[in-house]
């Protein structure tokens, strides 16, 4: 009779333990192998190709590595709001501030968009503070203008989010005006040229009741984007992915810009912009009514009406919203 086989005998608690501390070791190292620089690269291009839902699992996983990063915790905040979470980009946020208060503006910028009123404007205030404290030291160095982290377009911006504020929001604040006045004229100090500037400073000009200076703003504003439609389909040929001229402003700038230009009495660029609004959606109904009312704004209001109720049915309680 042959010899039995050995039985494989069982490794010994010991051995055990060793071996599970030397897979978990392995795991360990493996992970820490990616920096959050690595994994950020990598969140950046899931965010390029709307990978939201993925790129958030890539932050998780950053923020196990450095939970304090800022750039970190501003990004993921970016992707909570693209998946619509507001309020763990709330949190994100809040705690990004909690850790650094006073370096990086971004996480600023994106409260004062997400609070209203006051609390908006503070945010906003204390970011435009930072980007310009971190340009001025920036240029203090020697650093060239391409290698900046901050530049006098991002802060322009700025300011025109916080006159735009008190435009609207903050507009019943007692010094109202005097504070939107002081906000879009540091915009346009900083960029003379800005269209989005020049709008927000020619719906101010209306707002005090100046319409000769709002018209030249206005149009001066428009006329740096605007395109007929052979000049677009030109453009539209010749474009490369990296051409950024005559960059077009989005769509719910160009509809405030329609509207500027109609109280004005600049039709024939009102009919412009509103053709390209059009273009890019021809479902919105508030578009459609006055595009309508543009067509035929040399005849009577009575005349203009008819016309835009039958371009687009049951828009009764629309038409009067616009001004002719």
């Amino acid at each position: 009779m042959g010899k039995r086989s050995k039985k494989p005998s069982k490794p010994s608690s010991s051995t055990a333990v060793k071996g599970g501390r030397a897979k978990a070791s392995a795991a360990s190292s493996s992970a820490l192998k990616y920096t959050v620089e690595d994994l950020l690269v990598k969140i950046d291009e899931l965010i390029e190709q709307f990978e939201f839902e993925t790129a958030q699992k890539f932050c998780e996983r950053a923020l196990q590595i450095d939970p304090n990063h800022q750039q970190l915790l501003e990004t993921t905040a970016a992707i909570f709001l693209e998946l619509g979470n507001p309020d763990s980009a709330y949190e994100v946020l809040a705690r990004a501030v909690d850790i650094s208060p006073d370096v990086g503006h971004v996480k600023y910028m994106y409260l004062g968009q997400m609070c209203p009123g006051m609390d908006g404007a503070r945010h906003y205030v204390k970011g435009l503070a930072i980007m310009e404290q971190t340009l001025e030291a920036e240029r203090a160095s020697g650093a060239a203008a391409s290698a900046t982290t901050v530049c006098v377009e991002d802060i322009c911006t700025g300011y025109c989010s916080l006159a735009e504020l008190y435009l609207t929001d903050l507009c019943f604040e007692e010094d109202a005006q005097a504070r939107c006045g002081e906000f879009v004229s540091k915009a346009l100090q900083l960029c003379p040229d800005n269209a989005e500037a020049l709008q927000l400073m020619a719906s101010f000009r209306l707002s005090e009741g100046n319409t000769e200076v709002a018209k030249e703003l206005i149009v001066k504003s428009v006329d740096s984007w605007l395109q007929s439609g052979d000049e677009q389909a030109e453009a539209a040929a010749a474009a490369t992915p990296d051409d950024s001229t005559k960059h077009t402003p989005p769509y719910p700038a160009r509809v405030a810009a329609s509207k500027i230009l109609i109280e004005v009495g600049e039709h024939q660029r009102a009919f412009t912009v509103l053709d390209g609004l059009i273009d890019d959606d021809d479902e919105v109904i508030q578009v459609g009514v006055r595009n309508r009312l543009q067509c035929q704004f040399v005849g009577s209001l009575h005349v203009c009406t008819q016309q835009a109720l039958y371009a687009v049915p049951n828009s009764h309680h629309l038409l009067g919203s616009f001004v002719i």
